[in-house]
């Protein structure tokens, strides 16, 4: 009925306007911590992962309304994946870095370090 909404159709405009909302805060995400070399937080993407995030999402018009890429929130979810596994990635490096370079102290610290702990 054109008058009364049902459950179905409601639903339906909820989640499309839901979609909508988190293709803007995706883009407002990428914008903050991707594409702003101002910021403290950004993160360092290999050139091949920025090129992928570049393409899609630099253009506003072209994420939000010519999208063909993204259809659904599943969709969304599988290219977060992405930059999900390039975060992990960045962190992985990161940490091997501060293990090599800091194994002799790392690892002569740690068992007091534990012994400490145990004792408060």
């Amino acid at each position: 009925s054109i008058v009364y909404l049902n459950a179905s159709s409601h639903s339906r405009a909820n989640m499309d306007e839901f979609f909508n909302y988190a293709l803007e805060k995706y883009r407002l995400l990428y914008l903050k911590y991707f594409n702003n070399p101002g910021n403290k937080l950004q993160i360092d993407l290999s050139p091949k992962t920025k090129k992928y995030f570049d393409e899609i999402l630099s253009n506003e018009n072209k994420w939000m309304y010519e999208n063909t890429e993204i259809n659904s929130l599943p969709d969304m979810v599988q290219h977060l994946d992405k930059s999900i596994g390039e975060i992990y990635h960045l962190a992985d490096e990161s940490f091997r870095r501060f293990v090599t370079l800091h194994h002799s102290v790392l690892f002569k610290e740690i068992p007091s370090l534990y012994m400490n702990s145990m004792s408060a």
